[in-house]
């Protein structure tokens, strides 16, 4: 029998225009997105659908974003689709996969992460850094090039075995670059964000958000979810909410996650996200798991068994 997993994609994948049909077509979605606008007292809903690209990949507006437009994805797949087998979301996309699984409220969960790309906007302000996709290095190669060049430069996300992501100061990741282009990577491709995710630039906003979540009431995960930052399947409030508290510092283990899913016997996964990021990602790691993409409407719509090749 199969098992599947839902996941959810992270900060990179928002594009002007998400969400829009399912806001103009969906009245269940038109009343979520009415009450994100008013939680957050932005309205997010304009930025999302008529925003600029620079305003929307702010960090403070991507987040919040990205959440409510998977979430939303997600309710209405759900209708006619049953409980996942495990959860899973790269980066960002964790939060959702926490939503999804009750273990945050919405209202919660969208709070949270506006609140959490409020300071990493903030310290992209404070500490200038940037983020860049070497492809076609292995990851023993980049954990070399990093240590080599002056300044703070390291793996963030390890998205596939030939894909892996470096963030850092700027001069020290622009260093980097240029090694991994001379050691022979094929591509290097500099990420549209606000910010030096996951690196060591993001300790003072990782202590701030770290006594933020103390607060916060975790309740246990309705299935398994596998963390960024371990790469193990977690159910319990208490174990998520400490995992969650090393995602902000820790590089993204996507390859891991990945491999972990073959071990518990899933082969299949549904991405939901504006557009096809962990599909293309999931391929790479392994030929196991079919991926499909919910990225609107029509894919709402177009979802069956003839989409798995069934």
């Amino acid at each position: 029998m199969s098992k599947i997993a839902y996941i959810f994609a992270g900060q990179g994948a928002q594009t002007v225009g998400m969400g829009k049909d399912l806001y103009d077509h969906i009245p269940q979605v038109k009343e979520l997105f009415k009450k994100a606008d008013e939680l957050l007292k932005v309205d997010l809903s304009e930025i999302m659908f008529n925003g600029s690209p620079q305003e929307l990949t702010e960090s403070k507006n991507a987040q919040p974003a990205l959440l409510l437009q998977g979430y939303a994805l997600y309710t209405q797949y759900r209708l006619t689709h049953p409980q996942p087998d495990i959860l899973a979301g790269h980066s960002l996309g964790e939060y959702t996969a926490l939503v999804a699984g009750g273990v945050l409220s919405f209202e919660q969960g969208l709070k949270t992460v506006r609140f959490r790309g409020e300071l990493m906007s903030n310290t992209g302000e404070e500490f200038p850094g940037k983020m860049a996709a070497i492809i076609g290095l292995s990851p023993e190669q980049i954990d070399l090039i990093c240590q080599q060049v002056s300044g703070v430069v390291v793996p963030a996300n390890y998205n596939s075995l030939s894909q892996i992501v470096i963030s850092g100061e700027q001069n020290a990741v622009e260093q980097a670059v240029e090694l991994c282009t001379q050691q022979g990577a094929k591509r290097a491709i500099w990420l549209e964000v606000s910010a030096a995710f996951h690196s060591p630039l993001m300790d003072k906003p990782a202590g701030e958000f770290s006594s933020y979540l103390e607060n916060i009431k975790f309740n246990n995960c309705s299935v398994p979810l596998v963390s960024n930052a371990l790469a193990e399947p977690l159910t319990e409030a208490e174990q998520l909410k400490k995992a969650l508290k090393m995602q902000m510092t820790s590089p993204v283990k996507w390859v891991q996650t990945i491999q972990k899913f073959t071990e518990l016997g899933i082969d299949k996964a549904v991405e939901f996200s504006p557009k096809p990021v962990l599909a293309g990602m999931n391929r790479k790691i392994t030929r196991d798991i079919k991926t499909i993409t919910i990225s609107d409407r029509d894919g709402l719509e177009q979802t069956s068994d003839k989409t798995w090749g069934e």
